[in-house]
């Protein structure tokens, strides 16, 4: 039998591959031609093959993130030499930031047994949008990849090696909680659903994501069982943020506890045998916040240590700023900067735990002097801490201010609720929203962006007959380590006798790296 010859032709001219339907994994909705003319002879143990496979005007959908993609491929085999002459997969014309992926490679046979290969790959790629949501539930949002260079793999000597620098293009993620190693107290929580299954609408849909959720969960559990199997594979990833990458980890579902983090920088995996080393650090920008009760700026770092690239290490601070006003003392009546700081150190791992447990994470830093000395005040605690956060009040006994403290818990409140709300109908447009009481007054703070431009507009709600008399300020990055700032704001030259002069200032900001 192995010395019978063989002569076996596969010719197609066009045929249609809509034909196998549904039935081939990982793809759905498959469609293209493929046209073929290649000749099998020898024997069974010495194949002799020559000739084509081509498909062309492929279209499909990948199941892994229900995005739809066009692809073309040429194959030619000249005995046991295969050359890929080219390998094309794009995403659908009208994509948004939709791109090609490019490949080519050759690969020695042995009875179509591939021996050793060389393929590389180079181009960018969707491939997570908000469609995608459904398929991914442990990772979803926007993402675009590209390759700085080739993206090579090869086999030899039956291992296969990957060195792929990519480049993140576009990115707005979120992770969900579905690793157990980022709950905490919220563990102790018992959902319950009572689901129609004939009338589900919006409501239905929040109970499938959930369920799609903890399905990830369970499979990615499963996946990751059998590690007892000898390993073939080596890679050396790095991955490079081009611009900037966005990022937000759903700390805590039932507190509302959300990191949002704007990055810049890198990570690079290298993996040989049983060995895996990782390290990077990624850099939170401008823009990053942190929900904690409300709305705080955050900056710091997420540094990627050896072997824990699902937790990796936090260094950030979160920044609550408000203004408060005392009823004595030398600063009575005036308005007193106030800066509430939590600091973050330690595992992602942990960090739902230490926004409840640990009291020395949380400083009050009263006035401009003190906030600019990065000195704490001893009077306050942790406790204090919270409490500006939610009323921009510390606690005291006397009557006669308990109606402005009413009126700023309200405002204060009503500021959180009516921010959150506009974040979410129009994104980083409009940030956040504050609203604090003075005296009669209720003064209004508006942060957002627009494009690469973040603004800041202040003013009282006496004044919005004359925005002529608001606070703006106006920043745009030039490079990742300079801003240009235009401020309009109210003097502070308590000589001037006319008490709506405003003042213009243009600054120029450089970010010094140690």
């Amino acid at each position: 039998m192995q010395s019978k010859p063989m002569n076996i032709v596969l010719h197609s001219d066009g045929f249609n591959l809509g034909a196998f339907g549904d039935i081939l994994p990982a793809v759905n909705k498959l469609q293209g031609e493929f046209t073929s003319d290649l000749k099998i002879t020898g024997t069974p143990s010495t194949l002799k093959t020559e000739g084509y496979l081509k498909i062309q005007d492929a279209a499909f959908f990948l199941e892994a993130n229900n995005l739809e993609y066009n692809a073309s491929l040429l194959v030619n085999i000249n005995g046991n030499e295969l050359t890929l002459d080219s390998l094309v997969i794009a995403n659908v014309q009208g994509t948004e930031n939709g791109g090609k992926i490019f490949g080519s490679g050759t690969a020695t046979l042995d009875n179509f047994n591939i021996t050793s290969s060389s393929f590389s790959f180079n181009g960018d790629l969707k491939v997570l949008s908000e469609t995608s949501k459904p398929a991914s539930p442990s990772v979803y949002g926007e993402l675009v990849i590209g390759t700085e260079g080739n993206v090579e793999i090869e086999f030899k000597e039956k291992r296969i090696f990957i060195s792929a620098p990519v480049l993140i293009k576009a990115a707005d993620l979120t992770f969900p909680q579905t690793q157990s190693s980022y709950q905490s107290g919220s563990e102790n929580y018992i959902y319950k659903f009572a689901v129609d299954s004939i009338q589900l609408g919006e409501e239905g849909k929040k109970v499938d994501f959930d369920r799609l959720v903890r399905i990830s969960e369970s499979r990615s559990e499963d996946a990751e069982m059998p590690k007892s199997k000898t390993s073939i594979l080596d890679y050396d990833i790095e991955v490079t943020i081009e611009e900037e990458a966005t990022i937000t980890y759903v700390l805590s579902k039932e507190f509302n506890q959300n990191l949002m983090a704007v990055l810049d920088g890198s990570i690079r995996v290298e993996k040989s045998g049983s060995r895996i080393e990782t390290q990077g650090k990624l850099k939170l920008l401008e823009g990053s916040t942190l929900q904690f009760l409300k709305t705080l700026d955050a900056k710091g770092s997420i540094e990627f240590l050896s072997g824990e690239l699902t937790n990796p290490n936090l260094d950030i601070v979160a920044t609550y700023r408000g203004y408060y006003y005392p009823a004595e003392g030398a600063d009575a009546g005036e308005e007193v900067p106030v800066e509430v700081r939590l600091f973050i150190k330690g595992p992602l791992k942990d960090l739902s735990k230490r926004l409840v447990s640990d009291e020395d994470n949380l400083k009050v830093y009263y006035g401009a002097q003190s906030i600019a000395d990065n000195t704490p005040s001893p009077i306050y605690d942790a406790s204090d801490a919270v409490m500006f956060i939610l009323r921009d009040e510390f606690y005291r006994n006397d009557d006669q201010q308990k109606g402005n403290e009413i009126a700023s818990v309200a405002a204060s409140f009503a500021g959180s609720l009516v921010g959150g709300f506009l974040n979410e109908q129009f994104g980083d447009a409009i940030k956040s929203v504050q609203l604090r009481q003075v005296g009669t007054a209720t003064v209004i703070s508006l942060v957002g962006r627009a494009g690469d431009f973040r603004y800041e507009i202040g003013t009282s709600t006496d004044v919005y007959q004359d925005l002529s008399r608001a606070n703006i300020k106006i920043q745009y990055p030039v490079t990742r380590k300079l801003f240009l700032r235009l401020e309009r704001k109210e003097s502070i030259n308590r000589e001037s006798t006319n008490i709506n002069e405003m003042i213009n200032e243009v600054g120029i900001k450089y970010i010094f790296e140690f």
